[in-house]
Formats: structure tokens, sequence, C-alpha cells
């Protein structure tokens, strides 16, 4: 199912559910300070990419718009988005963090193990998520690496660090973060 971000009937709809009882002020109680926003990418992606994108015009300016309502209805959490990176310059007075997830290295599905991304690739990723810190000094940049070879984890970790990123690397299954190796 694609939800169309650009509708303000969508948008009603997703505050309705944070708003819920049971949703985001429950939580909030609970001790959490925040939400994350997976895959806010997605959207974009649909909009500008995928081969019917123009099913789905205007979704990159729905994401942009519900982050602003988000913002909006909850001034005082915090807010991170996974990637979403083309966007980031709209959306950064509105949130605190960036996930950007699979910059050092990431998984190849097809053979099903962790992969270091090119030099070239890292540097761009570099290059860009530098740009962010520079111009919001706000944002926190967290990276999140996937690897299972301890001498691979030692230079991720490192790599980021240098960067001024806040590094993890973790398991493609998610279900454990690794640390980092000394």
């Amino acid at each position: 199912m694609v939800l169309e971000l650009l509708n303000a009937y969508t948008h009603n709809i997703i505050i309705s559910i944070l708003s819920f009882k049971k949703s985001l002020p429950y939580i909030l109680n609970k001790g959490f300070s925040g939400i994350f926003i997976d895959t806010l990418d997605n959207p974009i992606a649909l909009s500008r990419y995928d081969e019917d994108k123009e099913k789905y015009p205007n979704m990159e300016n729905g994401a942009i718009n519900l982050i602003k309502t988000i913002r909006r209805n909850y001034p005082k959490i915090k807010i991170m988005v996974n990637r979403a990176f083309e966007i980031i310059p709209e959306i950064a007075p509105y949130i605190d963090y960036v996930l950007a997830e699979s910059v050092y290295s990431g998984y190849d599905f097809e053979l099903k193990k962790p992969k270091v991304l090119s030099e070239n690739e890292r540097e761009n990723y570099t290059k860009m998520l530098k740009k962010f810190k520079d111009d919001f000094p706000h944002l926190k940049i967290m990276t999140l690496d996937y690897s299972d070879d301890k001498e691979e984890i030692k230079k991720i970790y490192k790599y980021q660090r240098e960067n001024g990123f806040i590094p993890y690397v973790s398991t493609v299954s998610l279900d454990e973060v690794i640390s980092e190796p000394k």
C-alpha cells in the first residue's frame, strides 16, 4: 500500500494515529523522547525514480509537509529520519537527527552478505553528510553500517568518527548493535 503523502487527509490520519491514547503520548510518557521515521527516502524515490513516477507526483513535498506537521503538533520531541538525503535541506529545521544508513558498508541481498561500498561512494556520502553538518549545526548525523568482519568493523567506526558522525554497526537483521572493537 502506498500513502499519498501530499494529501492532507493522509497527514490527518498519521497525526491522529500518533495522537491516539496508546500511541505517541503513551510512548513519550514511558520515557521516550522522540520518534524515528524509517525509509523516508521511499516516497522520494517513488516521485523521482520509480518507473511509474507519474502515479506518485509530489510525494517529496508530501514527505516534507509531513515532517513539518509532526513538528508543529509535537514541538518538543526529537525527530530522526532515515536517509531522505534529497530533502534534508528542506526538513533540517524541523528534525534533530539523520540516520545515514549504509554509508560505508551495506548489504548485498543477492550474495546475502555485507558489502563495503566503493571508495567513491563513501566519499560522496561523506561529503554530503559533512555539508549537512556545516549547513545545519544542530543536526546530529548518525551512521548505520553492516558488517560481520571484526577488522572491517574497526575501520567503519574509525572512519565514521574521524568524519564527525555518530557510528553504529549492526547485523543486517538489526537484532544486534556490534560494539566498537578495542
